[in-house]
């Protein structure tokens, strides 16, 4: 920040807060020595470049971690904002519908979305907004899925490994004087000459073609799970209808299961008191729509977790 420094900030729970702050001097060799370790990962990335956006990663096996990298030109000449996401490497394993449990997913939901894997064709839409989590609960899913199915699977990038899935990952070089660009279309089309039973496409982006391709495979016997954003799973069929180019049939012989997850931030571990629950915590909810009034109303008088 023009004044202060580099401002080291983590998400805790929800929240962004500041852990520390570097002088502009020591804020440059930290971003230095980030690009330079990314630079080893990340084919032509400029290391002295910084008035330009930058994407990058860092593989950390011995954590099991990938770090992509975003950087984007700070207001400080000489200086770029970075953000870091982890990305787990381990093999994703899920077990049963007890995982999509543990997501925060209730039990009649779950199993919804579980049985919604066992149609052989249309479309599962998974929604929400950035950083939601849709990446985790669709490729938990996709684990749950028996290994006697075909599945295919293409994301930007590959946040989870999958035992029982063909991954791909987008891919943008050049070689010598060709371009390679295997996009998300490119692969779906590729997809529908290796006979595969289900296909994940990591983004419904707002391409004519890519949108004919993922009802094309829909309607061809191929189960395809894809995602988008959106706050509401309300807003999905009219974002359909009004960006994408689909008209209300396309929707109705096509999709079978909208899914819509936002995050929600849950109480301190370490700081969380036990007690009885009053009708004084649920006071404004009854604004909310879409809101089962009547279960919440019973949990009245039942212990609850609060922040202290």
């Amino acid at each position: 920040k023009p004044g202060v420094g580099l401002v080291l900030k983590f998400r805790v729970i929800g929240d962004v807060r500041t852990i520390k702050v570097f002088s502009f001097d020591k804020g440059r060799r930290i971003l230095k020595a980030i690009k330079e370790e990314a630079s080893r990962y990340t084919p032509n990335l400029d290391t002295e470049e910084w008035r330009e956006r930058q994407d990058a990663r860092i593989e950390l096996p011995e954590l099991k971690l990938d770090l992509r990298l975003a950087f984007t030109p700070s207001l400080v000449d000489g200086m770029q904002n970075l953000v870091v996401r982890l990305l787990s490497k381990s093999a994703l394993r899920p077990k049963g519908i007890e995982d999509l449990i543990a997501l925060g997913y209730e039990r009649e939901d779950a199993l919804v979305l579980y049985s919604a894997t066992e149609a052989r064709s249309g479309l599962i839409i998974m929604s929400g907004a950035t950083g939601s989590g849709k990446s985790r609960t669709i490729n938990t899913l996709l684990g749950l899925i028996s290994e006697t199915r075909n599945i295919r699977s293409v994301e930007d990038p590959v946040e989870y490994v999958l035992t029982n899935a063909v991954q791909h990952q987008v891919l943008k070089a050049e070689k010598e004087d060709k371009v390679i660009n295997m996009d998300y279309l490119e692969y779906l089309r590729a997809f529908m000459r290796q006979d595969p039973d289900i296909i994940f496409i990591g983004e419904w982006r707002k391409i004519p073609e890519l949108t004919e391709g993922l009802l094309y495979a829909a309607e061809t016997g191929h189960l395809t799970l894809t995602t988008l954003h959106s706050s509401r799973v309300v807003n999905v069929p009219n974002l359909l209808v009004n960006q994408y180019g689909l008209v209300p049939e396309d929707i109705a012989n096509n999709v079978n299961l909208i899914i819509n997850q936002r995050l929600v931030k849950v109480v301190c571990p370490h700081c969380a008191v036990r007690r009885k629950i009053t009708e004084e915590d649920f006071k404004g909810y009854e604004r909310i729509k879409f809101l089962d009034k009547e279960k919440l109303r019973s949990l009245i008088g039942r212990e609850g977790v609060f922040p202290n």
